[in-house]
C-alpha cells in the first residue's frame, strides 16, 4: 500500500523541524558577573593578597615596589612598581580571569601560576580594582568595579581616559618612572568590616603586611636573585627577615644535595641554628616566624626564591610540642618550570605527596630522623600562603 506523497512531505518537514538525526549543538554558558562576588571568598588575608601582587612585580623585573596606604578621606591601597609595564593588550589580558593558562610554559622568573592572582587577590580586599601601566611612553588604564558589574549585569571592563588615569591617587608616583604599573584598591569594604575605623585599621594592617613580606620575599630583599630589590611601605623600606640565621657566625650549613625531577634539579640544604644561649634577642626575633622558635623549625619551601611554605616537617618528624630545640631547618627551592607537579591549597602551590617522598628518601633527612626526629606523630601545621 503506497503512502500519499503529501504525508511523506509533511513527515519530512516535521523531522527537519525537530533536527532529526543531527547532533546537539553546544551551548555557550557565559558566567554571570556575580562570579566576581563569589571569588572574593578564596581565603586571602590582606598580607597574602599584597604578596601575590608583588609576585607580579618580580615577574615584571621590578627593582622597587612601593605600597602606599591611605585611610584619610578616600581610603585606598596603592601598589606601584618600576617593572617593564604593559601594553594596552597586555593590560587588558592581565584584567581577564585566567588571562594565561596554567598549562602554558613560563619563564623561570615568572611567579605566576593560574592567571588569577591579580584579580582574586585584589577583589578579596576591595570592590574597585584599577590597573594603570606605563610602557613605551604610553599609559593605559582599566578598572573592574563590582558594583558597576552588578548594576549592568555584563562583564564590563572600564577603560580609563588619559585624564582619568592622571587624576587617580598616586598616579604621580607612577608617572615619575620610565615604565611601571600602578594597582589601586578602593572601596575597601573587607578591611572596613574587620577594622571598623580605616585610619586605625590600616596602621595595624601595615605592621602585619611588613612582617609577612619581610619573610616571604627575604631572599629577594637580600639580592639573591642577582640585583637590588626594595619593598617600601609608605616610603619606609622593609628589612628582610633571616629565618635561617645565615648571617650568624654560629649557624652551620649542611651539605648541599640535589634531587632530579623531570629533568630539573632541586637543591636541598640543611641548616643547624645556634643554641639558644648564643642568640641575642635580635637574633631570636629574626629567626622566629610564628609563635616560638621551635615552631619556626622545619622545611622552608621556595618557588624560585619566593617562600611559599615554612615551619612544617611533612609528617617525618615529631610533633613540635614534644621536640626540644635542635635548630634544624632545610631550604627547598622548586623551579617554576616544574610547578605542574604542584597542587593548590589556598591558591599558592605546595608539593604533591610524591614530591614529598622524593626528598624524604634523602640521606640528610635520614640523618635528621636518626638524630631524634621520628614518625611517632603527624605534624600537620603546614602554612601555605
Amino acid at each position: 500500500m503506497s503512502v500519499p506523497v503529501a504525508i511523506v512531505v509533511s513527515t519530512l518537514e516535521e523531522l527537519a523541524r525537530l533536527n532529526w538525526g543531527k547532533l546537539a549543538e553546544p551551548i555557550t554558558m557565559v558566567p554571570d558577573p556575580h562570579l566576581m562576588e563569589s571569588m572574593r571568598a578564596v581565603g586571602y588575608t590582606l598580607e597574602t593578597a599584597i604578596a601575590d601582587l608583588i609576585d607580579n612585580s618580580v615577574t615584571a623585573g621590578a627593582s622597587r615596589v612601593d605600597l602606599l596606604f591611605s585611610g584619610d578621606g578616600t581610603s585606598y591601597v596603592a601598589i606601584i612598581d618600576d617593572g617593564g609595564g604593559m601594553s594596552a593588550v597586555q593590560a587588558q589580558n592581565a584584567m581577564r580571569l585566567a588571562g594565561k593558562s596554567s598549562r602554558s610554559d613560563r619563564e623561570s622568573h615568572d611567579l605566576g601560576r593560574f592567571g588569577l592572582g591579580l584579580k582574586t587577590a585584589s577583589i578579596s580586599q576591595c570592590r574597585d580594582l584599577t590597573v594603570v601601566s606605563k610602557h613605551d611612553g604610553l599609559v593605559h588604564g582599566y578598572r573592574w568595579d563590582l558594583d558597576y558589574l552588578i548594576e549592568k549585569g555584563t562583564w564590563s571592563l572600564l577603560q580609563l581616559t588619559q585624564d582619568e588615569c592622571r587624576s587617580l591617587p598616586e598616579f604621580a608616583e607612577l608617572d615619575k618612572k620610565a615604565t611601571g604599573t600602578l594597582v589601586l584598591w578602593r572601596k575597601l569594604d573587607q578591611l572596613q568590616a574587620t577594622a571598623g575605623d580605616l585610619g586605625t585599621g590600616l596602621d595595624e594592617s601595615m605592621i602585619r603586611v611588613r612582617k609577612h613580606l619581610s619573610l616571604v620575599f627575604h631572599r629577594y630583599l637580600a639580592g639573591e636573585h642577582g640585583r637590588k630589590f626594595v619593598i617600601a611601605i609608605n616610603y619606609r623600606p622593609i628589612e628582610g627577615a633571616d629565618p635561617l640565621l645565615q648571617s650568624h657566625r654560629a649557624t652551620q650549613p649542611g651539605p648541599l644535595e640535589k634531587i632530579h625531577i623531570e629533568g630539573e634539579v632541586i637543591e636541598l640544604r640543611p641548616f643547624t641554628l645556634p643554641h639558644l644561649n648564643k642568640l641575642s634577642s635580635a637574633d631570636r626575633q629574626r629567626a622566629r616566624v610564628d609563635g616560638s622558635l621551635r615552631d619556626s623549625q622545619g622545611f622552608y619551601i621556595y618557588r624560585e626564591k619566593r617562600l611559599v611554605i615554612w615551619g612544617t616537617w611533612f609528617r617525618i618528624a615529631l610533633s613540635k610540642s614534644s621536640v626540644n630545640w635542635h635548630g634544624y631547618e632545610w631550604t627547598f627551592p622548586i623551579p617554576s618550570t616544574i610547578c605542574g607537579r604542584w597542587i593548590s591549597k589556598r591558591r599558592k602551590p605546595c608539593p604533591r605527596l610524591q614530591l614529598e617522598t622524593d626528598f624524604v628518601r634523602s640521606p640528610t633527612i635520614s640523618w635528621a630522623q636518626a638524630d631524634g626526629f621520628t614518625n611517632t606523630e603527624v605534624d600537620r601545621r603546614q602554612r601555605v600562603r
